[in-house]
This record gives structure tokens, C-alpha cells and sequence, in this order.
């Protein structure tokens, strides 16, 4: 089975307009590798609580997503999250993972690296598996249990 891999555009109007020009990208792409019970989600330039919104309702509403896969979250490419304290713990305690899902967080900045483990500290109260990694092939080795 050939995964799918999303690419939304960033407003409704966009997507009304599907296939009339121009698209802008959302700064959140994801592919859904469910042989593999995994999502791989990439995040690049700037993103905002509207965008990680969608990405977890697009993420819900999809058919071949089961709440217990794991999730590798690239940000090696994000440049600036706009959101706030409030919307951070909102889009945390919305996540559409549950509790025993696992994700890997792919980041090299200080930035990045603090964001991620702020969120993990929020992401269901702490109680869902989140961990930083600098490459991506030691997320992996994590997600399939090598270390």
C-alpha cells in the first residue's frame, strides 16, 4: 500500500480554490505509514496555531490514522513557531495521539529542542512518551524499540 502524503493549503479559501492556481502550502506536511503504525509530520518556516490545528484535525478525520501510532515530528526546517503559552497548552491537550503513542521530535536548535520538551511537559499531562533527537535514524531506533 502506497502511503498518502498530505499537503493542505494554508486557508478555506485555499481550499475551495484547489486546482485554480496558485496554492500556498501549509508549513505542515504528514504521511501516514500505517503498516508501519506510524505518522511522520514535517514542519517548515513558520508555523501557528491554525496550522498545527488543522494538522491534528486532518490527522483525526483520516481513515488509516489509529490514535496509538507513534509519531516522528520533523522540525528541522521550522524557523519560528508563533503561538503563545495559551495556544501551545491548547493544541498540547487536543492532540489526536493517545496516551501510549509515542513521538519523536526531530530538532537541532536550542529553540526547537525547548519547545519540544515544553510540549511534551503539556502533551496529555506529561503522560504521553515524547523524546528530542538530533538525527532522525536515532528516532527511528527508538520508535522500534533499539534504544
Amino acid at each position: 500500500m502506497v502511503p498518502k502524503v498530505w499537503h493542505f493549503p494554508q486557508t478555506a479559501t485555499n481550499r475551495a480554490d484547489l486546482g485554480l492556481g496558485i496554492i500556498r502550502r501549509m508549513p505542515i506536511e504528514f504521511t501516514i505509514l500505517p503498516e508501519e503504525r506510524l505518522v511522520v509530520s514535517r514542519c517548515t518556516g513558520v508555523i501557528a496555531m491554525r496550522d498545527v490545528s488543522l494538522h491534528q484535525d486532518q490527522l483525526a478525520a483520516d481513515p488509516t490514522f489509529e490514535p496509538e501510532f507513534d509519531q516522528i515530528f520533523d522540525a528541522r526546517a521550522l524557523e519560528r513557531v508563533d503561538m503563545g503559552r495559551a495556544a501551545l497548552i491548547a493544541i498540547a491537550r487536543r492532540s489526536p495521539f493517545s496516551d501510549d503513542s509515542r513521538t519523536a521530535v526531530i530538532t537541532s536548535d536550542a529553540l526547537g529542542i525547548g519547545l519540544a520538551k515544553v510540549f511534551g511537559a503539556m502533551v496529555k499531562g506529561g503522560r504521553r512518551d515524547l523524546r528530542v533527537f538530533a538525527h532522525i535514524e536515532e528516532a527511528k531506533s527508538w520508535l522500534a524499540g533499539m534504544s
